[in-house]
């Protein structure tokens, strides 16, 4: 539900319709805009030298991005944004960051809220096995709807991947494993976690 002081910044944006794989906007191009999420999902990444995608952060419904490169002094963006569904955003102007209400109000709980997803995901991949590391992201993506435990973000097994630092092979086997076991269901492209005792096997 949108409170009432994102409401009043969202009337300062302008919507955008987004289509699934999509680019938002690419390393390397000046920043002037960030954004708003209205509806679906979007993916911060980066690629490596050697060709490997590293997904920085996964943002879903209700949620800022976009403007973290230009607090640390950027210009230019250092990572990529990339739509996981086709998705209705809001596009405000980089100097709207400049009003007080807004850096008071947006900026800091956003940053918060980031802080706090990077810290997580840094404590994953440190001290996790991958099961572990998958089990910690299913359940945190995970939304309770009609008495169920359901994702509906949909990331392929090689995002997943991205996102938890291993292969793609790794996660295929383990959440065809937990399927088997009878803890995930899939219905139509959506994961439903059954049984959360079974992902710990």
């Amino acid at each position: 539900m949108i409170n009432i002081r994102t409401e009043d910044i969202i009337k300062k944006g302008k919507p955008v319709f987004v289509k699934k794989g999509e680019m938002i906007y690419q390393i390397g191009e000046q920043i002037h805009t960030f954004y708003y999420i209205q509806k679906g999902f979007v993916k911060i990444a980066m690629d490596s030298f050697d060709g490997r995608t590293t997904t920085i952060s996964l943002i879903g419904p209700s949620e800022f991005f976009g403007y973290l490169d230009s607090l640390k002094g950027q210009i230019e963006y250092t990572k990529y944004a990339a739509a996981l569904t086709d998705s209705i955003l809001y596009a405000f102007p980089l100097e709207l960051l400049e009003d007080e209400m807004i850096r008071g109000t947006m900026i800091l709980d956003s940053i918060v809220q980031e802080l706090t997803k990077a810290e997580q995901l840094n404590i994953a991949l440190s001290t996790m096995t991958v099961p572990e590391r998958l089990r910690w992201l299913l359940l945190k993506l995970a939304k309770k709807k009609e008495g169920r435990m359901v994702i509906e973000m949909p990331l392929t097994h090689e995002e997943m991947a991205n996102y938890l630092g291993c292969s793609r092979q790794k996660i295929s086997n383990f959440m065809s494993k937990w399927q088997k076991a009878g803890g995930l269901l899939n219905k139509d492209g959506i994961l439903v976690i059954v049984d959360e005792e079974k992902l710990l096997q």
